[in-house]
């Protein structure tokens, strides 16, 4: 993220790796900042990033079908693994995923500040989208609030806490959602690999409330993350 001109910030990044085999969504909402009088620009999936509808928070759809964005040579419903599975073969082990820049143009530098801030950035995925009256599935990180087109239905099913120590957060203290600053690219772990088994220490961070000054078991992993064939 950088700003310029004092009231103009970017976010640029990528979208690495997909592991769903279904449909899956991602967007950003943006907590406590107005949209009122910001001009956007930049590069999303659809072409230029615009304010997503009937959202009281600013939110900005990256992207609706990952897989397509990442590997944009396959089928509308190719949902094979991208950059999660060695055996996927070439075509879906390649390159650096997706691309995406976000410009927002604030009236003030407050607002353009607001917006920086990394805990008013709530990244979030849809794993389905939504049917008649029932609203999209989301995934955020733990203790961010769903936005306002997404459904409730799943809150406080099976192990899931959020009717009871707030949202997206098991009732062991688990989370669907993790942000992870100060790092180097990701390790992540290979397909069908839990990650409380390739990186031993995360069950005790998360548990812990994941602190950022603790981050010493994002280097203590197995060999079961990970790397292009």
């Amino acid at each position: 993220m950088s700003i310029t001109n004092d009231k103009t910030l970017t976010i640029q990044g990528n979208v690495r790796a997909v592991g769903s085999s279904r449909k899956t969504g991602v967007g950003i909402q943006f907590l406590n900042v107005s949209k009122n009088g910001v001009t956007l620009s930049g590069k999303v999936q659809s072409g230029t990033p615009v304010f997503e509808g009937g959202q009281s928070n600013p939110v900005i759809i990256l992207s609706t079908n990952v897989h397509k964005y990442c590997n944009t040579g396959i089928a509308d419903d190719d949902f094979t693994f991208y950059c999660t599975d060695p055996t996927a073969g070439s075509a879906y082990n390649s390159g650096d995923g997706a691309e995406f820049e976000i410009t927002m143009a604030f009236s003030t530098a407050e607002e353009a500040k607001k917006a920086m801030n990394i805990k008013n950035l709530d990244m979030f995925i849809i794993s389905k989208e939504a049917q008649g009256n029932v609203g999209r599935t989301e995934i955020h990180l733990a203790y961010y609030a769903p936005t306002n087109l997404a459904t409730t239905a799943f809150f406080g099913m099976a192990n899931d806490a959020s009717t009871q120590k707030g949202y997206y957060v098991s009732v062991e203290g688990l989370v669907w959602g993790i942000c992870i600053p100060g790092t180097d690219v990701w390790k992540w772990p290979r397909e069908r690999k839990i990650i409380t088994n390739v990186y031993p220490g995360f069950k005790s961070w998360v548990m812990n409330g994941g602190q950022v000054e603790d981050l010493s078991w994002t280097s203590n992993y197995t060999n079961e993350i990970f790397v292009r064939p």
